[in-house]
């Protein structure tokens, strides 16, 4: 139970403390939607990650993620 919440924590800082930010520059912080789109981009790369474990969890990923 230690290592799955170890390992979410880790997710959750790689995503949304890390990748989300960089999509939001790469994307233009001045631009209008770039928070969206940053957050769409990041939950759609966690889930083509998760897909490993099957397509149905990788699509809740994506739900999950946004």
């Amino acid at each position: 139970m230690l290592a799955d919440a170890c390992a979410a924590l880790g997710e959750e800082t790689a995503f949304r403390g890390y990748l989300q930010v960089r999509i939001a520059e790469l994307v233009g912080p001045d631009r209008s939607g770039a928070v969206a789109v940053a957050a769409v981009g990041s939950a759609a790369l966690f889930a083509l990650i998760h897909l490993e474990q099957g397509v149905v969890f990788g699509l809740e990923s994506q739900y999950l993620g946004l």
